[in-house]
């Protein structure tokens, strides 16, 4: 059964950015309180001196893919902390979701808007409270990844970052042969979310990747992954195709967030499809997710920056042993062709 009701209306080729905005960041909240004097998620805060998050993410996304092809996945509850950063960010396609009820939703309400609108489409999802540098390395990247969808469009490529530590709270992927001979993109034998402490020292010492959440496929092939490992989850979203783009979107998500089942994109999902996914190796890139106030610190420090809420004071009493959990090291440099 096809997605689309209506045809492309854009460019054919071009690919589509999905930047995911309705977390709730948690871990960084002590940090988000000191800077921002509230408890707003990381995305809506300003934590680098260049914006928030979700503009610097908007911004380096604009790289690659013009604005009116990017849509922000939302939460209604976050509406006070998002509704003025959309004045800052013109073009971009705000899709709100009646609630939280994990990141596979997240992905998959703004994926079928994309659907809609362009069926034989190519979609880049970006978390948007993470540190990338330099961007234009990075956004390469995603652009070659995007050509390696157009050309295997049964695949879904993952972006994924040389560690530095053993940091059990991130996906870890083990990278095999070439997708095709001589290729930088690699089939992907497994793909572990949050391993036991243990099992990522192993992964380190094997040569595995971080998963940076950055991930690149048709969105048909994301659809026929969903409706095989997470049909309790979209099929009641399938449902409100017939809504979308119209004024009974908004009451037919609520009712399609209330009969779907939770879940987690990289657990229920990526984990589960690893046959079906490829990764490619950023290199020559900072990257961090900003998951903790002493990550934030390091990553500051590292690229000399020194944003006007990090006293002398704040740095020591958030940076007492380090900061695991970001990658600096370049394996080796290249760009994308």
């Amino acid at each position: 059964m096809s997605l689309a009701s209506s045809p492309p209306e854009s460019r054919p080729g071009s690919p589509w950015a999905i930047i995911l905005a309705g977390g709730e960041g948690i871990r960084l909240q002590p940090l988000t309180r000191w800077v921002a004097g509230d408890a707003r998620p990381k995305q809506f805060c300003e934590l680098t001196g260049t914006g928030t998050l979700l503009e610097e993410t908007v911004r380096r996304v604009s790289r690659l893919i013009p604005r009116e092809r990017q849509l922000l996945s939302l939460t209604r509850a976050h509406a006070g902390f998002y509704e003025p950063l959309l004045e800052r960010c013109p073009g971009v396609d705000p899709v709100v979701q009646p609630e939280g009820r994990g990141t596979a939703l997240a992905v998959f309400y703004p994926a079928l808007r994309v659907a809609h609108r362009d069926p034989g489409a190519t979609v880049a999802v970006f978390p948007s409270d993470h540190f990338v540098a330099p961007t234009d390395r990075f956004m390469d990247a995603v652009g070659e990844a995007a050509a390696v969808v157009d050309r295997h469009p049964h695949t879904m490529v993952l972006l994924g970052v040389l560690p530095s530590s053993a940091e059990p709270e991130y996906g870890w992927i083990e990278p095999g042969e070439p997708l095709t001979p001589g290729a930088p993109v690699r089939r992907v034998v497994r793909f572990v979310e949050k391993p036991a402490p243990e099992s990522a020292q192993e992964m380190l010492r094997l040569g595995w990747l971080w998963n940076t959440l950055v991930v690149i496929a048709k969105v048909t092939h994301l659809f026929r992954l969903a409706l095989t490992y997470c049909p309790e989850t979209v099929a009641p979203l399938l449902l409100m195709r017939t809504a979308l783009d119209g004024p009974e979107e908004s009451a037919a998500a609520v009712r399609a967030y209330l009969q779907a089942r939770p879940a987690n994109f990289s657990r229920d999902l990526l984990e589960r499809a690893h046959e079906s996914l490829s990764v490619l190796e950023l290199s020559g890139v900072t990257w961090s997710d900003l998951g903790t106030p002493r990550r934030v610190i390091a990553t500051l420090v590292r690229l000399g920056a020194r944003p006007a809420w990090m006293t002398a004071q704040v740095r020591k009493e958030l940076t007492a042993a380090g900061a695991p959990g970001e990658s600096v090291r370049p394996r080796r440099v290249r760009t994308a062709s």
